[in-house]
């Protein structure tokens, strides 16, 4: 996955020599999301859960971004988008005979690339489709309330996001589907040998309202 970074890093640093001369819609976006999921958010493949182990709650984050359009925007304009950040948190919390048990999802992503087509409907709208890649880690943190007893899991990977969005004036919004499973890492103190190499997915369907200054 450090391949992963360093052609991340490597995107961004060329994006000048990429952009071409600025054009009227470039500029900064800001998205604010909701994401649903299914059972298997936030779990490792292979592993078996209990039958009354709930589902994680939907995931609430944002998103950062910038976009340079290569071709000047007429009735269709492309660009390159750089996703610099984008963050979620879900959480769960399981009720055992003995204890309960709460667990926090935090699904951190940087240093994105992809691209953007536009499709302009008049001077003050248009509809936006787009594709990023991204480096992504997930922290799991899970403790209970008997003797606060923590521990924190990592997956490492890299994500996808196939989006799009309406745009009128400097208002956004649209839905996105994010895709990706993670590898599970070795960082945590008591990780199992088992356990390293396995996935857990990080995939959701969100929808979101934002700016694009």
């Amino acid at each position: 996955m450090k391949k992963l970074v360093v052609l991340a890093l490597s995107l961004m640093a060329s994006l000048s020599t990429f952009a071409g001369p600025q054009n009227d819609d470039n500029g900064f976006g800001l998205k604010f999301f909701a994401g649903l999921h299914g059972d298997k958010y936030g779990r490792v493949e292979d592993v078996t859960y209990s039958k009354d182990y709930p589902n994680a709650s939907p995931t609430l984050g944002f998103a950062i971004d910038n976009r340079w359009y290569v071709a000047n925007p007429g009735k269709v304009g492309i660009a390159i988008n750089a996703r610099w950040f984008d963050f979620s948190y879900a959480r769960v919390k399981h009720k055992l005979a003995q204890y309960t048990s709460k667990t926090k999802f935090f699904d951190t992503n940087f240093l994105g690339i992809g691209a953007i087509g536009t499709y302009y409907l008049d001077d003050k709208s248009c509809v936006d489709l787009y594709y990023n890649i991204m480096p992504n880690v997930m922290v799991v943190a899970t403790e209970n309330d008997v003797n606060d007893d923590s521990s924190c899991s990592f997956g490492f990977g890299a994500s996808h996001r196939v989006g799009a969005a309406y745009r009128f004036k400097v208002f956004q919004a649209g839905f996105e589907i994010k895709g990706g499973k993670l590898g599970y890492q070795d960082w945590g103190d008591d990780v199992s040998d088992f356990m390293v190499g396995k996935k857990i997915r990080t995939g959701s369907f969100r929808i979101f309202l934002g700016f694009k200054f």
